[in-house]
């Protein structure tokens, strides 16, 4: 067994601003883009699910 001393710990974290960019007015409008071009509404909506 081979243990390497540790010099010094870091964390990386991902910084998602090409989420952001990519969404453009679609953030402002609430919407998600669907591949075909139509918009969703990200609101949840209040009819029962059908089961």
């Amino acid at each position: 067994l081979h243990l390497n001393p540790i010099h010094a710990v870091v964390q990386l974290r991902p910084s998602m601003a090409y989420l952001n960019a990519s969404q453009g007015p679609m953030r402002k409008s609430g919407g998600v883009e669907m591949k075909d071009g139509s918009v969703k509404s990200a609101e949840p909506s209040n009819r029962p699910a059908m089961v």
